[in-house]
C-alpha cells in the first residue's frame, strides 16, 4: 500500500548488424499484424462494408 516513484534508464550499446536485425524482426511484426488484420476482416466478412483501398493498405503493409 505504498506509492514510490522511481525511474530506471537502461543503455544499451548495439551494433549495427544488431539494429538492422531488431529492425527486421520489427518489420516482420508490422507485416504479421498486417496479414492477421485482413484475415480478420474477410472472416467477418466485412470486406465488402470496407473500402477496397483499406483493404488493400492493410494488406501491404511494410511492403514499402
Amino acid at each position: 500500500m505504498y506509492d514510490q516513484d522511481f525511474t530506471l534508464q537502461i543503455e544499451a550499446v548495439a551494433t549495427k548488424d544488431e539494429f538492422q536485425h531488431l529492425n527486421f524482426l520489427c518489420k516482420s511484426e508490422t507485416d504479421s499484424m498486417g496479414r492477421i488484420t485482413v484475415g480478420i476482416l474477410q472472416l467477418l466478412k466485412l470486406e465488402g462494408s470496407v473500402s477496397q483501398s483499406v483493404m488493400d493498405q492493410l494488406g501491404n503493409i511494410g511492403m514499402l
